[in-house]
């Protein structure tokens, strides 16, 4: 049986023919430059079988992978541990960071850090310390996503984390102190808690 007529079989079904394959074979060699220089043809078709292999495995880590939308809640569900309050701020931080116009369904693992920054932008534009906690956030998504494997790498920390301009914090008044001992009592909440939660509460509303 001669050689056109093996491969004639052999593609069979492919819609491809013996010089389309011929065509790919010789740029994989010019690719491969000096790696398939002076090798015989064992050692060539050897060196081509693995670089195909290799890049199968490519192919299919990048077929691998989520929406933004779609890793961001998982991160969310997966942080049970968080108390209701941190849950409820993790939620709004996501939902914004959701909002920017197609960031919710760009596939996690194609993701820049361009893209990223950007992202952080549009959502939290004027407010420095929003922009900090939604880097965080979204650090933490692609963490969970390698993690899932759904992509091998963070573009956030390539993101330069801005400065924040602490602000004096006022001492409270008399009667506000009163008030913190008063509910510290009736509700059995310690009043550092309270205070804790109002600073939050008073942070998140300046935002």
């Amino acid at each position: 049986m001669n050689n056109n007529k093996i491969a004639k079989e052999l593609l069979e079904g492919v819609n491809l023919s013996a010089s389309d394959l011929a065509r790919l074979a010789l740029e994989t060699i010019e690719s491969l430059g000096d790696l398939a220089q002076g090798l015989n043809r064992m050692e060539l078709i050897t060196l081509l079988r693995n670089t195909l292999r290799e890049g199968v495995s490519v192919m299919k880590a990048a077929a691998h992978t989520v929406s933004l939308e779609e890793a961001a809640w998982a991160s969310v569900n997966a942080r049970q541990e968080l108390r209701p309050t941190s849950r409820r701020d993790l939620r709004h931080f996501v939902r914004r960071i959701l909002k920017v116009e197609g960031a919710a369904t760009m596939p996690l693992r194609a993701i820049t850090s361009a893209q990223c920054k950007k992202i952080l932008t549009e959502a939290f534009e004027g407010s420095t310390s929003s922009f900090v906690k939604g880097r965080a956030i979204l650090h933490s998504i692609f963490s969970f996503g390698i993690q899932q494997e759904w992509c091998d790498l963070n573009p956030v920390t390539k993101i330069e984390v801005p400065k924040v301009k602490e602000k004096p914090i006022a001492p409270l008044a008399p009667a506000e102190v009163e008030k913190l001992k008063k509910n510290s009592q009736e509700t059995g909440v310690p009043g550092y808690a309270v205070l804790a939660e109002s600073d939050a509460l008073r942070r998140y509303s300046s935002d």
